[in-house]
């Protein structure tokens, strides 16, 4: 059978392709009109395709031309499944569905292998993940604005916590940040990739301050790794710290979020609070999935009197979660200051940053729950 995957999602799409390439014919399609033009009526096709995809024809009408030949399937992947919806899909003889807010590969391969398989899962509604990606512009602030939210998160936080240089164009973090030289961050890449990693430790700076804020940082520009090492790579780190915070280039922002989704993380994506910043981030994300933006938080890099203006970059992101940074918090004199951290209090809350109750409330608790034997 050939395949023709529709998913806007580079990662799982590799992911099939390795698996299946051998014994199909798999093509990639980005929209519903490419999904047309790919079908062979002589051939039996097996279209695995999303709701949101972009295309002129309603879904049901591309799924008619689909199943022109009957013996062709389709996989459908649907964020909320109703039950007109259901009827119709299930009226056109598709019989695999998912539904939810997010779908896997092992999730894909299930359905591929049944012809009739429908998943239902729950709408995710808390902090999918204890990892943020910070980017932006060159010299927009990310680079501050993440030392910054490491050292917010490590304040509140008793557990270890990384922020880690992922800028492999402009890396800058290592100016932000008074540790001893050690750039490691090369050392750590090639190490992984050959399997050779040691002990975490050989990698990463301590924070003078707050001993749980450790650092992975770099000085020169590298090769950009492909979008599952730098997956493999952070999911490797997930093990050995609690939080992650990643600096990185816009410039890699398609690899960014295709990597953020697939560990479904948050993204905060630092602007000037200025129109032209805006429409310069409206293009920057133009071909990225709107399902994929769900996570992103802006921070303006300093404060704006001009409350007109900040409504209409609210209006232009389509209620995206918009904070402002005052500007004398980028003064280096602040860095290490605890008044920091206060000026984060509202992007913790959202990002569902809790503080860590004290060592002795936990003492107490445990003496109070204590039963002898």
């Amino acid at each position: 059978m050939n395949m023709i995957i529709a998913l806007n999602n580079s990662n799982i799409e590799q992911k099939i392709i390795r698996e299946y390439k051998e014994e199909n014919n798999v093509k990639i399609a980005n929209s519903k009109e490419e999904i047309i033009s790919l079908i062979d009526i002589k051939e039996d096709i097996l279209v695995i395709m999303r709701e949101d995809l972009p295309g002129e024809i309603s879904n049901i009408k591309c799924i008619e031309k689909i199943k022109s030949n009957e013996n062709n399937r389709v996989i459908f992947i649907v964020k909320k499944l109703s039950k007109t919806l259901k009827e119709e899909l299930f009226s056109k003889e598709v019989f695999n569905i998912i539904e939810g807010e997010s779908f896997s590969f092992n999730e894909l391969n299930e359905n591929i292998k049944n012809p009739k398989m429908v998943i239902y899962k729950a709408k995710q509604t808390e902090n999918k993940s204890n990892i943020v990606f910070v980017t932006g512009v060159k010299n927009s602030g990310k680079s501050t604005i993440s030392n910054m939210l490491a050292m917010a998160v490590a304040k509140i936080r008793c557990k270890r916590i990384l922020l880690i240089d992922l800028d492999f164009i402009y890396p800058a973090l290592d100016t932000y940040i008074k540790v001893n030289n050690n750039y490691s961050m090369v050392d750590l890449l090639q190490d992984f990739m050959n399997n050779k990693l040691k002990e975490i430790e050989n990698y990463e700076s301590t924070n003078k301050k707050y001993k749980n804020l450790k650092y992975i940082l770099n000085n020169k520009e590298i090769g950009i790794p492909n979008e599952q090492v730098l997956v493999d790579l952070i999911s490797k780190l997930s093990t050995y710290y609690d939080y992650i915070i990643i600096d990185t280039s816009v410039l890699m922002i398609n690899k960014i979020y295709n990597v953020a989704n697939n560990l479904n993380a948050n993204i905060i994506f630092v602007l000037e609070p200025s129109i032209k910043a805006i429409r310069n981030y409206i293009i920057d994300v133009k071909y990225i999935s709107e399902d994929m933006l769900e996570n992103t938080i802006i921070i303006l890099n300093k404060s704006f009197k001009n409350k007109k203006v900040i409504n209409k970059i609210k209006s232009m992101v389509k209620g995206k979660k918009v904070f402002e940074i005052k500007r004398h918090y980028f003064i280096e004199k602040y860095m290490q200051n605890n008044i920091c951290i206060m000026n984060f209090n509202k992007v913790l809350n959202f990002l569902k940053i809790s503080k860590d109750k004290s060592i002795k409330k936990r003492i107490i608790y445990k003496m109070l729950n204590f039963k002898e034997e």
